[in-house]
């Protein structure tokens, strides 16, 4: 997954500059049919059945978290379109993305069909 402007910076002023960052203390799964970039944008899903869903992220091993939790979209009320990319944020609603990705096989989300994703199939690294 690629890293957000947003957090580089938090993490470079953090290591070089001694300021001090506290990470956030939950984590959100985002779906978006436009993708982001490192500055953030992109089109968020918008459905009245759409909530951000929370990650439950592994320990640390050799230099990789995963989901160790089950991660499950209600299905929608409408026809979400063609989800493109994920995105993980600091906070249920508004917050900060920290991380986003282009989905190698987009999933398209018609009325009534959910989106899940199984325990470790979401995995961040810093390469």
């Amino acid at each position: 997954m690629a890293m957000t402007d947003y957090l580089e910076n938090k993490v470079l002023n953090a290591i070089f500059k001694g300021e001090t960052y506290t990470g956030p203390s939950k984590f959100y799964l985002t779906l978006f049919t436009a993708g982001p970039d490192d500055t953030g944008g992109g089109t968020e899903v918008s459905d009245s059945a759409y909530v951000r869903q929370e990650i439950i992220f592994s320990d640390i091993m050799d230099g990789t978290v995963s989901n160790t939790n089950a991660i499950e979209f209600a299905p929608a009320a409408v026809n979400y379109g063609v989800i493109t990319h994920i995105g993980i944020y600091d906070s249920q609603t508004g917050g900060n993305l920290l991380f986003y990705k282009q989905l190698a096989v987009p999933i398209v989300a018609g009325q009534s069909v959910g989106v899940s994703v199984q325990t470790g199939e979401l995995t961040v690294s810093l390469d």
